[in-house]
């Protein structure tokens, strides 16, 4: 099982940060929370910071862990840990991605969002009704 991290960013309008996969990457053109393969030796709080800097080249400080998703693809076992990250500094300059957007919670499973970041999205709509 690959262990994967995702940052779960909300900004000052409380809609979340998405970002769209490339046609480069598996599962092109869906949609993510952006993240990324926790390395061996490294922390996820670690990882999350690295992953969100190489690929929007946005400072993030990891504030919370939410529940870990286990997800199987078609070609690939996943422990998907989605943290709570605020954004401290930088500008997005997406280096993996093709686009990225805001969007308010009831409109993150409207798009084309992957499998095991749909999980998150429920995750999170039942923590914001409670």
């Amino acid at each position: 099982m690959i262990r994967v991290v995702c940052a779960i960013i909300k900004n000052a309008d409380g809609k979340f940060l998405l970002t769209q996969r490339s046609d480069k990457m598996d599962h092109a053109f869906h949609w993510e929370f952006p993240g990324g393969k926790v390395e061996n030796g490294e922390s996820d709080d670690a990882a999350i910071v690295r992953e969100i800097w190489e690929e929007l080249h946005i400072e993030v400080k990891p504030l919370k862990k939410l529940t870990q998703i286990d997800w199987q693809y078609p070609n690939k076992k996943i422990a998907l840990v989605p943290i709570i990250c605020e954004i401290r500094s930088g500008t997005f300059n997406l280096s993996e991605h093709l686009d990225f957007k805001w969007l308010a919670i009831d409109e993150l499973a409207q798009v084309n969002v992957l499998g095991a970041d749909l999980e998150v999205v429920n995750n999170l709509k039942r923590i914001h009704e409670n």
